[in-house]
């Protein structure tokens, strides 16, 4: 690449001169010979020259293209394994615009660094050299003109390059608002807040339209500057020139050579002013994804115990958890979870019930694994699950998501998804979630297609999906975490009981708001303000906690519970 790229610049280096022989001894001397040999050599020279620049431009595209997917795959990897805490700090949109737009902004840059970066600095130097060592008054007119163009192009880019940062962010900003947009449309029209959103995002988009603008007015600017300097330096050339060849210091080839060489010259510098019109966006780029891949994972994967003959036991050894810690020590925060301690038995229906944010799904994100306590230690089997490695910890635990996640595929495709079951145990999978009496009836079966996000199925029906998905899975613990909410009570309890049967001997947990969806279970734990306040069997919590009683009241047909 580096060869094409010098092999090209030697090429368009050796034009003028022989420009000038055939001028001051060719034409000069009417020798027809001479002419033609030189023209030929010249017009040899021009094809290798282009021949080199296509190969440059061809080597250089492939370079980057390469470059921008390794880069691609590394920033998408690296955000695969961050924690909740880590992508709710650089948020959704912006990820997305480092993945796609910044990276592309990068990969673009690459390919014109590669072909100029290396070129135009090597031409600028090459002609000034050369020029120098043909005429050193007629270089200073050339130096001169060129010294004041890169002074003028260093302030523009002193000016611009705070711009591009914050036209980056302003994409972001945009990216937000389109999203959220898009996640809440139903709420948007339902509320009749369609011209809200409109208006907002208009403010969003005029601000960067500004931002943008402003930009690039101050490169606009160059081009100009640059013809601008181009004219003055010919038109001091040729007058200068024109006076050293009336006083017969100066051949009139070596004049033009002058004036193809001052051409080199400034578009030597335009080719730099186009690297440094892009390096600015790409150096925003670039600092925004180092800045993902420099970030040191808070969830850190370096165990390296396998359990063989885990029975699924839990524990929580005082367990405490912020989502974001207090930055000002003056001011209390209080804890998502407090100081909570339990142990779930193997083999038993355990479930966690409590008000909205008492802390039941922060429970089972640090068993996941989503994010670590900020104090005490939670142990599956006797192990701390630190010294589990991540795969292995999420092959143990089976989960059926508060959010149920529909895939764009099949409902096979969306209950195998590591794509490894035959049709019979997806089948089966589905029967057990009380989903097959559905997916039967759909012309394609298992293999009906699904849209994205399941807009084409039901809320129900995606639940019992979820459901197929978890029990698909061989695993040690299932948890359910409030995923019978858009189940009728009827089906609600028809699914529970082919559950418990088919995952018999299995530690199964249900995150619940009703009473009605876990009073079978073994041992029920009751949340409250983060606090573990009570654990039992329905029976005992019924006659002795105040809170689990509130709860029954609260709630309708409380005879159920009778």
């Amino acid at each position: 690449m580096t060869l094409l790229v010098a092999l090209k610049a030697v090429s368009d280096l050796l034009l003028p001169t022989i420009m000038a022989d055939i001028i001051d001894i060719g034409i000069a001397k009417s020798d027809i010979d001479y002419i033609l040999q030189a023209g030929t050599i010249m017009i040899t020279i021009a094809i290798f020259g282009g021949i080199f620049a296509i190969l440059s431009r061809y080597f250089a595209s492939k370079i980057s293209a390469h470059i921008g997917a390794d880069l691609r795959q590394k920033v998408f990897e690296k955000i695969t394994y961050l924690s909740f805490h880590e992508i709710n700090q650089f948020g959704a949109s912006s990820l997305i615009t480092r993945t796609t737009n910044d990276i592309t902004q990068i990969q673009n840059v690459l390919g014109v660094a590669l072909r100029l970066a290396f070129f135009a600095p090597l031409m600028l130097f090459s002609t000034l050299f050369i020029t120098l060592s043909k005429d050193f008054q007629l270089t200073i007119v050339i130096i001169s003109g060129t010294l004041l163009l890169m002074a003028f192009m260093t302030i523009i880019l002193h000016f611009s390059i705070p711009l591009f940062k914050r036209n980056q962010k302003m994409i972001d900003a945009i990216n937000l608002v389109v999203k959220e947009r898009l996640n809440g449309v139903r709420e948007i029209r339902a509320f009749n807040k369609t011209q809200f959103e409109e208006e907002k995002f208009n403010k969003k988009s005029l601000e960067l339209q500004q931002i943008s603008t402003t930009a690039n007015r101050l490169l606009s600017a160059l081009m100009p500057a640059v013809q601008l300097t181009f004219s003055v330096i010919s038109i001091l050339l040729v007058w200068y020139g024109a006076l050293r060849i009336e006083n017969g210091s100066l051949q009139i080839g070596e004049l033009m050579a002058f004036l193809q060489y001052s051409v080199q010259l400034v578009l030597s510098i335009v080719m730099l002013l186009i690297v440094f019109i892009v390096i600015p966006r790409a150096k925003v780029s670039i600092e925004r994804v180092i800045e993902i891949l420099d970030i040191e994972n808070e969830i850190t994967d370096n165990g390296t115990e396998i359990n063989s003959q885990g029975r699924g036991k839990i524990e929580y050894r005082h367990v405490s958890f912020f989502y974001d810690k207090p930055r000002n020590k003056d001011k209390k925060i209080l804890p998502t979870l407090d100081d909570v301690t339990t142990i779930l038995e193997p083999g038993k229906y355990h479930a966690i019930i409590g008000s909205t944010g008492s802390g039941k799904s922060s429970m089972i994100r640090l068993l996941e694994r989503f994010y670590d306590p900020t104090s005490g230690e939670i142990l599956i089997d006797d192990i701390d699950i630190k010294k589990y490695p991540n795969k292995y910890l999420k092959q143990i635990i089976s989960v059926s998501s508060q959010k149920v996640e529909i895939l764009s595929g099949t409902i096979r495709s969306n209950v195998d998804i590591n794509n490894c079951l035959t049709d019979e145990a997806v089948i089966d999978a589905l029967k057990k979630a009380g989903a097959y009496e559905f997916v039967e009836k759909l012309k394609d079966g298992i293999h009906h297609k699904l849209n994205r996000s399941g807009s084409n199925l039901s809320g129900g029906q995606k639940q019992r999906i979820s459901i197929a998905r978890a029990l698909a899975k061989k695993s040690l613990i299932y948890i359910f975490d409030d995923s019978f909410s858009a189940l009728d009570y009827k089906t609600e309890t028809k699914v529970k009981d082919a559950l418990l049967k088919a995952l018999e001997n299995k530690t199964i947990i249900v995150v619940a708001q009703k009473i009605q969806s876990i009073q079978n279970a073994h041992n029920i734990l009751v949340m409250d303000q983060g606090k573990l306040v009570a654990s039992g069997t329905h029976q005992e919590l019924k006659k002795n906690c105040k809170i689990y009683q509130e709860i029954i009241n609260s709630q309708k047909n409380t005879e159920i519970y009778e």
